[in-house]
């Protein structure tokens, strides 16, 4: 196939096939014109490209993978799970989320048990990322402080994170230079300091990013708040960057 039926059937411009040519990801072979040629295993490998584009992976990941599995089947199935965690995950955020609109609308009291069903901080399930971002000391001191807590703490501790989403959801109209979002971003880094371990300046510029870069928790954090990750993701870089 041509480049031209290739962006045409799978919907990625040309300038991106030559890009990914560019760059060693995917490399036709070229007829005696000169004009790229994709064969059946470049669209193979094309299809592999876009499914991990598509779980928002970075090129540089992507060409990671491809050089180290020449079977992508076993990461696939992986990634399959991953997503299937998050549906399971995405469907209890939706349940909660019309539960709290239903009781909003409706003057119905919920519980705090209520409130905070589908947000486990006991069943972290970004253990793996954060273990490979913060390192394994960092996600055990965090895990044996939450080991410590009793029901009541844990109930506590959910509902002052939310109030930390709220109040950041009531400054966002605000630019993140402002003293009012300094202060509260700065009552956010002690908060998580002092409730799930050790966080750096840069560990928490890093997890500022992982607010946007990772879908999950931006989903999370948006439910308080219409593109509030980008907001919080912003003032926690800034804050960092200036106490670095």
């Amino acid at each position: 196939m041509k480049i031209s039926q290739v962006a045409r059937l799978s919907d990625v411009s040309v300038r991106t096939l030559h890009h990914y040519d560019k760059i060693g990801l995917l490399i036709p072979n070229k007829n005696e014109q000169g004009y790229r040629i994709y064969s059946q295993d470049d669209i193979d490998k094309l299809q592999i490209i876009l499914f991990y584009r598509t779980l928002e992976m970075p090129l540089k990941e992507i060409q990671k993978i491809m050089n180290e599995h020449h079977s992508h089947i076993g990461h696939l199935r992986a990634q399959r799970k991953k997503l299937l965690d998050k549906q399971k995950h995405t469907g209890h955020l939706i349940e909660l989320i019309d539960k709290t609109i239903e009781s909003k609308e409706r003057g119905i009291l919920m519980t705090a048990k209520e409130k905070l069903n589908g947000i486990n901080f006991k069943d972290n399930q970004y253990e793996q990322e954060a273990r490979e971002k913060f390192g394994d000391e960092a996600v055990d001191t965090s895990q044996q402080k939450l080991d410590r807590l009793n029901q009541h703490e844990i109930e506590q501790l959910g509902q002052e994170w939310m109030n930390i989403f709220i109040a950041f959801n009531q400054l966002k109209n605000y630019p993140v230079e402002d003293e009012k979002v300094l202060e509260h971003t700065d009552k956010f880094f002690h908060f998580l300091n002092k409730n799930f371990g050790h966080y750096t300046y840069d560990a928490f510029y890093g997890l500022g990013d992982m607010y946007i870069f990772d879908e999950r928790f931006t989903q999370n954090i948006n439910q308080y708040g219409d593109n509030l990750a980008q907001f919080i993701s912003e003032a926690m870089k800034y804050y960092a960057t200036i106490h670095s």
